[in-house]
């Protein structure tokens, strides 16, 4: 079999996701970050499939200094769910349809941090779960899959962190844990 290779539009930092034939990639552009970028390539072919762009709630100099599409997506079944530095969430059918759109800069933000936000999300079978750790008032929040809800948050230590959260069962209790300044809660 032969390889392929496709030129992507704007910058991007996240891995890409592959979920059945299906290969998602983020991305943004424009000088501060106006555009949030998803595509989806054939994972056989390298085909483009569908592309979709949103402006972006929050901008940010597009620099190598700063985070650019840093968090990588997560999916299921019902699609994907990509979150950016911007604050801005959007789930995707498999098909390219918008599910729905969140906002959490505007409900949590706005963040503050020299180099952006960079923490991918997590996910359990009903939750999409984003450490929004920063400079201000930080939370650790978890949105519903089927509607973009918010669904719980919890307060976060103001910091710079860039890890991303794991959603797991230890001794049979769900739970997200998070490391972060050289702890691990």
């Amino acid at each position: 079999s032969t390889g392929w290779q496709l030129e992507l539009p704007g910058y991007g930092q996240s891995a890409v996701v592959v979920w059945r034939n299906h290969v998602y990639v983020t991305s943004v552009e424009g000088p501060n970050k106006e555009a949030l970028l998803v595509s989806c390539i054939d994972l056989k072919t390298g085909t483009l499939l569908w592309k979709r762009s949103q402006d972006a709630s929050q901008q940010a100099p597009s620099n190598y200094q700063q985070s650019r599409a840093a968090p990588t997506p997560v999916v299921d079944e019902n699609g994907l769910y990509a979150f950016f530095e911007s604050g801005d969430l959007l789930a995707f059918t498999h098909d390219g349809q918008s599910r729905w759109t969140s906002n959490l800069g505007k409900e949590f933000g706005p963040f503050e941090n020299r180099h952006g936000l960079g923490a991918s999300p997590t996910q359990t079978d009903s939750l999409v779960i984003v450490n929004l750790e920063h400079q201000g008032p930080s939370h650790l929040v978890a949105i519903d899959k089927h509607d973009g809800s918010v669904k719980w948050s919890a307060e976060r230590p103001g910091s710079s962190s860039w890890s991303s959260p794991i959603a797991t069962s230890i001794h049979g209790r769900s739970q997200v844990v998070v490391s972060s300044g050289g702890t691990v809660t």
